[in-house]
């Protein structure tokens, strides 16, 4: 309603006017560089002035002065007599070129042609104020806003060359034609010049002074994923993201420069639009999907909140790293910040955009298990090991299944092609003043099991920008509205796959239905059976909707006062069933129906009231900010538990049930309060020095009154030492050059909500809502106080031959102390329940971040891009005071990563007994590991000793082709069976063939023992919490493949489309790992592992 109203009063009255002509600034500079005023003129005017640095290069001694003047005057003045000249591209944009020519432009009345054509980008976006020259010549012109030119009295064999702001140059050959037609002009890429978001403001690479990684829609719209964050995986330095799980909207663990808290939520702060979004999902029942970290509160956490954003309206996710760039958020963003920027219309024609793509996903990766052969030979070496015969239930060698039959199950259950379908249609265009667009989005995608269970969504977005005649009142609106319908099985088969046996009988009968497999007596010997799980599902219903409005009015020249105000509700429905259907036949008569129904509901909404003041003095241009932040967020869980259904169709129906119930501690019903007040102070000198101030006091709601508040602070600087004088005389190749740091501290409270309070919750309630008896849920401690995490910063970035090649090196310290942690009480307290408290803990992360962007070739015909990052971070535990006494003391050791494992040394398999045997405190061998805590001496680092990404861009025509290498080097755990080899009836890994046999054999796999061996099952279960299992995970994989085809200009003509595009997109395609198990990226044999994803599609635009 508000989107109507809007449209039908404002948008016509500003739509009127010429943004150029209506905003008049002063200005006094004088000896400067041309490009040093062109940079003040934008930034006093809020104009975006395209230009090229050589260009300008001839002008350094340059006066200009005005007195509230447009900019238009401004510029015919200060480009008078010079060989400059500039077009209004856009509302808010300008574009100035130099022109080739050492007089001015003119034509030569001898030649007898007239030549005409139109200058486009890639996407058939008209050019505007493009440079057409007559090669070797001084005849040229300039195109029209509609990207048209004419050039009268030229030769048909002349050579046009086409120049324009950001983009690479073209020769076009006349060949006696009067129209050239449309000619395309391919993207040249500076990275330093790209718009980056933070977190109330924007700048360029080129003046920034904090730590800030920027991916670009191009990037996201390449990768066919749901999650778009799973795009960003290898691309950034200083971010690992890694996949839980293969199935659609499955948990994602992400982490920036280490994790900052010892037990308690490290979940990056989300902004989308400047609205701030869901960091972690309440409790849930998707326990398929895994979780995404650590929560800040209790239960299973599973999926991620990123899964219910389009990846298809992302314009760019800019990542905040260190405290310059994150401080101004203060304790939400402790674990860096993560800002989703949507697209938005732009001034032009109508434009209607369609992306339909299709494609599969399969699982790319399997395992070499023991055919029946070997199976069986283990089972019964197992057994004659322990001087037994084969019972009645072991079905696999007693006879009863036939033991010629040979099946590979991880091809039957995980075998199966998942379905990937996804159509964008976006509708955009409008006025100098007015902007628009309005998109909607179809997503659907199935799984490899072999079901119909599906991942369905639908997403709208509506986004308008308006300002008045004057550019003095600006508004901007963003809403979006996506809703997700995911229905997944309640148990992975992917264990089913891994472990059941080869000669295990067929799952379906001939006509369909689910095979028993009944023995001659009539009980089924297929129990579990797998497919009969799939009828237990999942069903996730949920819909977000993330609204904001921000308003701008400069009250004078320079001074602002804005505020922006957002909403957000993520609310979801869930269902989990259990029918009958999933026990044998023989069982279903006395078999209790079930189902679980969860209701979250999660919706928060903020308003930012802010004053800016921009100002120009001859010592430096200054930039202040101040404001206000009113933040609320309620949470709701409701989970209720149902049972006595008569049939298996009725499980959705809760009226259906007959009894009723509810857990103690499932229900949430919260409310979280966040206030602050902020400045920034931005400085910069002479285009050279750069300081940036930014500090917050933050009021939580989840602290007593005595420590509500806390202090946030950061000092960020630059300095671009490429622009000192002393400096001029540098070698050529080397074109740019800044240092960079910073220094500040964040806060963190992400341990919920009330843990301040006594709490008490409902004792063993039989049916909700009707009260009962009360006991203890938490303990109360008025004392919390706020974790801290400081940081250090470090940076420099070098720019060679015209910035064709570009390096970045971060170093990053962050310490993060007063932990909180959960805390115990002895039993003598009398009482009951947790709480959480601060311990004197200290963490401490480092590392370097490297990236490299270089251009290595760029020619009218071919460009080839390389791009590259690498991490190597350091995670330990600095100091715990007094740790010896705490309830930590078995747990962390001061000096280790903080998340450290802690195992048993393994030594390998004792050559007269065949059982596993394990090294103690003092080196000495033992088979009884548990019999002291200190034998736990083998401490693992699990997180990654480096990681980073390489890729390549190449353009060759109108294709383009461009790949991304991910590569980790971490330690990662393989357990091979979900038991003892030769125990039960579960298949093993082939490396289980080389295991002891007879005294005497050297080998680091056990004896082969029944499930009554209890020497041998006890060897087993210590050697599962050793370091045997831990091995090699490292992986270099291609994480994502893209080739494109561009329809050229004459086809498009003819068929009267801006643009067309047909595509391939490929993801995590290959792996190469030394790693024994399924997955060197989620490390685990027993859930779905991410898939192998191709799709195929077009982009068509009208």
């Amino acid at each position: 309603m508000l989107v109507i109203i809007f449209c039908v009063c404002f948008i016509r009255p500003l739509a009127q006017g010429n943004p150029l002509q209506g905003k008049k600034i002063s200005i006094s500079i004088k000896k400067a560089t041309m490009s040093e005023i062109l940079y003040q003129i934008s930034k006093k005017s809020g104009i975006t002035i395209y230009f090229v640095e050589d260009d300008l290069s001839t002008y350094k001694t340059v006066d200009c002065e005005a007195k509230e003047q447009d900019v238009p005057t401004i510029l015919d003045e200060l480009f008078k007599n010079r060989n400059l000249v500039y077009n209004v591209i856009g509302p808010r944009y300008i574009g100035v070129k130099k022109i080739e020519s050492k007089g001015p432009t003119s034509f030569n009345s001898g030649d007898t042609m007239s030549v005409s054509g139109r200058i486009t980008d890639e996407n058939g976006n008209y050019i505007a104020g493009a440079t057409v020259q007559v090669k070797g010549t001084q005849k040229g012109t300039i195109t029209n806003e509609s990207g048209f030119f004419s050039i009268s009295n030229i030769s048909g064999s002349d050579v046009l060359t086409v120049t324009s702001v950001s983009y690479m140059s073209r020769e076009i050959s006349v060949k006696n034609r009067r129209s050239i037609g449309v000619a395309e002009l391919n993207k040249l890429v500076r990275p330093l010049d790209d718009i980056v978001v933070l977190a109330y403001n924007t700048t360029t690479g080129r003046r920034l002074t904090g730590n800030v990684s920027k991916v670009k829609s191009k990037d996201i719209e390449n990768s066919p994923v749901s999650n778009p964050i799973l795009a960003v995986a290898g691309r950034v330095p200083g971010v690992t993201i890694s996949q839980s799980s293969g199935f659609s909207g499955s948990g994602v663990d992400i982490n920036i420069q280490g994790i900052n808290s010892l037990l308690r939520g490290v979940a990056p702060f989300y902004v989308v639009d400047g609205v701030p979004f869901v960091q972690s999902l309440l409790p849930n029942l998707g326990n398929v999907q895994r979780t995404s970290g650590r929560g800040t509160g209790d239960g299973p956490v599973n999926g991620s909140p990123l899964s219910y954003i389009n990846p298809q309206d992302i314009e760019s996710i800019e990542i905040l790293k260190d405290a310059d760039a994150t401080a101004i958020y203060g304790s939400r963003a402790a674990n860096g910040a993560i800002i989703i920027t949507t697209k938005r219309g732009k001034a032009g024609d109508m434009k209607l955009e369609l992306n339909i793509q299709s494609g599969f996903a399969k699982n790319g990766r399997r395992l070499k298990l023991l055919n029946t052969n070997d199976y069986l030979a283990m089972r019964r070496e197992a057994l004659v090991n322990d001087g037994r015969t084969p019972g009645t239930t072991d079905y696999d060698i007693n006879g009863t299944w036939d033991s010629t039959r040979n099946v590979d199950w991880q091809k039957e259950l995980l075998g199966g092609t998942a379905n990937f379908n996804d159509a964008q249609l976006n509708l955009s265009g409008g006025t100098a003043n007015v902007q628009y667009l309005v998109g909607g989005n179809f997503h659907r995608e199935s799984t490899v099991f072999p079901s119909d269970l599906r991942d369905q969504r639908m997403a709208f977005r509506f986004n308008l920008d308006g300002k008045s005649k004057d550019s003095r009142f600006r508004i901007t609106l963003s809403n979006s509205y996506l809703a997700d319908d995911n229905r997944l099985p309640n148990a992975d088969l992917t264990l089913r796959a891994m472990t059941l046996a080869p000669n295990t009988p067929s799952l379906k009968n001939s006509d369909g239905t689910l095979n028993w497999a009944p023995s001659r007596t009539g009980f089924s010997t297929l129990v579990p059976h797998p497919l009969a799980a799939l009828s237990s599902y999942y069903s996730n219903k949920t819909a977000n909707l993330i609204s904001n409005v921000a308003l701008s009015y400069e009250i004078m020249s320079g001074l602002l006062i804005k505020a922006n105000a957002g909403y957000n509700r993520l609310r979801t429905d869930e269902i989990s069933t259990t029918p009958a259907s999933i026990v044998a036949p023989e069982s279903r008569a006395t078999f209790t129906r079930r189902a679980s129904y969860g209701f979250n509901d999660i919706n928060s909404w903020i308003v930012e009231p802010q004053i800016q003041y921009k100002a120009q003095t001859k010592l430096a241009n200054i930039d202040v900010l101040v404001g206000s932040t009113f933040q609320t967020n309620n949470s709701s869980r409701r989970l209720i538990l149902a049972s006595g259904f008569t049939n298996d169709y009725v499980l959705e129906n809760i009226s259906a049930a007959t009894n009723l119930s509810t857990l103690p501690g499932s229900s949430i019903l919260s409310k979280y309060k966040y206030t602050a007040g902020f400045f920034s102070v931005n400085i910069e000198h002479q285009n050279k020095y750069l300081l940036n101030i930014s500090g917050r006091r933050d009021g939580s709601s989840r602290f007593g009154s005595k420590n509500r508040f806390h202090n946030f602070a950061a000092v960020g600087a630059g300095w671009i030492f490429t622009n000192e004088n002393f400096l001029k005389q540098r070698p050529l190749f080397i074109s740019y050059g800044k240092l960079k740091g910073s220094i500040g501290s964040t806060g963190n409270d992400q341990i919920g909500d009330y843990n301040f309070l006594s709490l008490y919750e409902e004792a063993n309630p039989d049916v909700p809502y009707r009260g009962g008896a009360l006991t203890v849920s938490k303990i109360a401690n008025a004392n919390l106080q706020w974790e801290e995490t400081k940081k250090l910063s470090l940076g420099l970035e070098l720019g060679f031959w015209n910035e064709r090649i570009l390096l970045t090196s971060v170093y990053y310290r962050n310490r993060s102390s007063n932990m909180l942690v959960p805390g115990t009480l002895p039993a003598t307290a009398g009482q009951v329940g947790s709480f959480i408290e601060n311990m004197p803990a200290t963490i401490q992360n480092t590392g370097f971040e490297f990236s490299l962007n270089s251009i290595n070739i760029k020619t009218n015909t071919l460009t080839w891009n390389t791009y590259f990052n690498l991490t190597i971070p350091r995670n330990k535990l600095l100091e715990f005071g007094d740790i010896e006494s705490s309830t930590y003391a078995g747990t962390l050791i001061v000096g280790q990563p903080a998340n450290f494992v802690k195992l048993y040394r393994a030594a390998g398999v004792n050559a007269e007994t065949g059982l596993y045997e394990f090294y103690d405190k003092d080196g000495k061998i033992t088979n009884n590991p548990d019999s002291d805590p200190l034998n736990y001496n083998r401490f693992i680092d699990p997180n990654p000793r480096f990681y980073g990404g390489i890729g390549n861009t190449l353009n060759c025509r109108r294709f383009t082709l461009d790949f991304l290498f991910q590569f980790v080097k971490q330690l990662g755990e393989n357990i091979p069976g979900s038991s003892m080899p030769g125990a039960g009836r579960n298949n093993q890994q082939r490396d289980v063939i080389n295991h002891w046999r007879k005294p005497g054999d050297i080998t680091t796999i056990q004896k082969f023992a029944s499930a009554t061996n209890f020497d041998a099952t006890m060897a087993y279960n210590y050697n599962l919490f050793s370091d045997a299992f831990w091995q090699n995970a490292a992986f270099v994989r291609l994480k994502n493949v893209s080739l494109s085809y561009d329809l050229p200009t004459s086809v498009l003509s003819k068929l009267k489309l801006r643009s067309v595009r047909f595509y391939a997109h490929g993801q995590n395609l290959l792996t190469f790992t030394p790693y024994k198990g399924l997955d060197p990226e989620s490390k685990s044999n027993f859930s779905l592992p991410p898939l192998r994803t191709v799709t195929f599609g077009a982009q068509i635009s009208l």
